[in-house]
């Protein structure tokens, strides 16, 4: 079963299907919670999405994690690789929020907060029919 899942999500990548890719890493790091390669390629997959929080989130965990393990050379190299993109999404985030006039994530989530909207009943009107379009039979 993981066989075939690999198989497919390397397929995907050559696509560049990175969405589905994603989601066949999800299912892989389900099946093997602990695989550092799994969460490494679903923080990378996240990079390439611009899913820069789930990047950030998956990135930083996994260099936690490989520095926690012995490793070769080979090993060393792709983990200063992640050490670059990991830097990267950092810079670019720093350059968001400042653009944004924000300090932090957390000050942006709460401008976006349904709380701090004029209008909860609208803006929950507004994402019920943004559903309604997505949605799909």
């Amino acid at each position: 079963m993981v066989r075939m899942l690999l198989n497919m999500k390397r397929l995907y990548v050559r696509m560049r299907s990175f969405p589905q890719a994603r989601q066949v890493t999800d299912i892989l790091m389900a099946l093997q919670p602990t695989s550092l390669t799994e969460l490494r390629d679903r923080g990378l997959l996240a990079y390439h999405m611009n899913d820069v929080f789930r990047a950030l989130k998956d990135l930083e965990q996994y260099l936690k994690m490989a520095r926690m393990v012995e490793q070769d050379e080979e090993q060393r190299k792709e983990t200063e690789q992640v050490w670059d993109h990991v830097k990267t999404l950092r810079q670019g985030l720093e350059r968001w929020l400042e653009w944004n006039k924000a300090s932090s994530v957390a000050e942006v989530r709460g401008r976006l907060s349904l709380q701090t909207t004029g209008d909860p009943a609208a803006f929950e009107r507004a994402h019920y029919i943004k559903a309604l379009h997505t949605w799909t039979r």
